[in-house]
């Protein structure tokens, strides 16, 4: 595991767009990812290939949070509990990270089974509250997502 570099964004992206369950984003956000929030990210590789990615950013008005943007464990990767380590990692390198927060939708039953063993494995709190409205994402058709939080994160010794 390490942190994103500029040359992965089309790795990154095309991982991404390979996935039928995540939100597809332009290769410009990927760049920005890997450039200017690397700090924020961090990528999974095996035999030299990008397997895994969670991108994220620290939101300005809670600078102890890290507010994951997307998770994704390729295929070939799944089964060894990578998304965990990947969020794991980035609370240890995070830089006083005190809560992880990511919005999830009320059917997403993996992403909420992650975020409740991340707090179990951090002996943290979770909490689930609105965010959006499923009627804010326009006539797409996008479910309601709730923001889930854990934390306060202790800091390690």
């Amino acid at each position: 595991m390490r942190r994103p570099e500029k040359q992965d964004a089309q790795s990154l992206w095309k991982l991404v767009c390979a996935d039928e369950t995540l939100d597809r984003n332009s290769c410009y956000l990927y760049l920005l990812q890997t450039t200017e929030f690397s700090d924020s990210c961090v990528v999974a590789e095996l035999g030299g290939e990008i397997v895994g990615c969670a991108t994220g950013f620290r939101p300005p008005k809670r600078p102890r949070s890290l507010f994951v943007w997307q998770i994704l464990v390729a295929p070939n990767a799944r089964g060894k509990k990578l998304a965990k380590r990947m969020l794991s990692y980035l609370v240890r390198h995070g830089g006083g990270v005190q809560f992880v927060e990511a919005t999830i939708t009320p059917s997403n039953a993996a992403s909420r089974g992650l975020f409740a063993s991340l707090a179990s494995q951090l002996g943290a709190a979770i909490e689930y509250s609105p965010c959006f409205e499923a009627s804010d994402f326009g006539a797409s058709g996008h479910e309601a997502e709730e923001l889930v939080r854990v934390g306060p994160i202790s800091p390690k010794e």
